[in-house]
Parts: C-alpha cells; structure tokens; sequence
C-alpha cells in the first residue's frame, strides 16, 4: 500500500495510513485525594522494599 493524498489520515501533524492511524478513546483519570494518597503510598512502599533488598 503506497501512502498518497488520497489514502492517507493525519493525526498530531502526521501522516498514517488506515491500519496504522492511531485510535483516540476515552480513558477514566480519577485524580481525587484519596486515589493520590494510595498512589503516594504504593510508591513509598516500593521504595521500602527496594531499600530492604538491596541493603
């Protein structure tokens, strides 16, 4: 398949083809403080247990 005028789709200033364009959905982003509070959790915890394994 040759990309031409005709074929092809843009997206983010660049040039796709129709099997390649990127597909754009919707996503669920729940940023309210007690989803923070455990994703700060969760990274200290990682934190810990990097500390214990190689100490």
């Amino acid at each position: 398949m040759v990309l031409n005028m005709k074929n092809y789709k843009g997206y983010d200033k660049m040039p796709y083809c129709e099997p390649h364009y990127p597909k754009t959905v919707a996503s669920v982003v729940v940023d309210t403080p007690e989803m923070r509070r455990l994703a700060e959790n969760t990274r200290l915890q990682s934190q810990a247990c990097l500390n214990l394994c190689f100490c």
